[in-house]
C-alpha cells in the first residue's frame, strides 16, 4: 500500500481535479435555488400556484441544482489530506500512524476489492486457523482517474 501511495497517479485519485469553476458563485446559485423552492412552496400554500405549476417549477429547479452540484469539486477526506500533505518519501511513516478504519478508507479510495467464490473453506484460506486469506480468492484492481468503480 505504501508503494501505491508513493505513485503520482495513485495520489491523484485522492485529490479531486482542480476544475476551473467558481465554487463560491455555484454556492450562491444553489442558495438562490433553495430560496426559490421555499418561495414556490409558500405560493402553493397561499393558492397563488397550482400543483402542476409547483411540480414543474420544482422539477426544473431540481435539475438545475443537480447540474450545479456536479460542477463542484469533490471534497478531500481528512485521511486523504494527511497523505497528500506529506512527501511521497515519508508516506510509510504517515501510513503507520493511521488506524485500521483510516487505512481501509484509503484502500477503498484507491482500489476495488472483490472476493471470488472460493468454493470451499479450504480454498478460501491458506491457513484457516490463522485466518490467512488465499490471495487467489481476492481480486484487487487499482481505480483509475476519471472512472468510477
Amino acid at each position: 500500500m505504501v508503494k501505491a501511495l508513493r505513485k503520482v497517479e495513485m495520489r491523484a485519485l485522492l485529490a479531486p481535479a482542480a476544475p476551473d469553476v467558481d465554487a463560491a458563485a455555484i454556492q450562491r446559485e444553489l442558495a438562490d435555488i433553495d430560496a426559490k423552492r421555499i418561495h414556490y412552496a409558500t405560493m402553493l400554500a397561499d393558492d397563488e400556484m397550482d400543483d402542476a405549476q409547483f411540480k414543474a417549477a420544482n422539477k426544473r429547479l431540481a435539475a438545475r441544482r443537480a447540474a450545479l452540484e456536479e460542477q463542484l469539486p469533490a471534497p478531500v477526506s481528512p485521511v486523504a489530506q494527511r497523505i497528500l500533505d506529506v512527501p511521497p518519501e515519508t508516506v510509510a511513516n504517515e501510513w503507520a500512524l493511521l488506524d485500521q478504519d483510516e487505512k481501509r478508507a484509503l484502500i477503498d479510495a484507491l482500489f476495488t476489492i472483490e472476493l471470488a467464490a472460493p468454493g470451499t473453506k479450504e480454498n478460501a484460506y491458506k491457513d484457516w486457523r490463522k485466518r490467512i486469506v488465499n490471495p487467489e480468492t481476492v481480486i484487487v484492481t487499482p481505480k483509475q482517474q476519471g472512472k468510477v468503480a
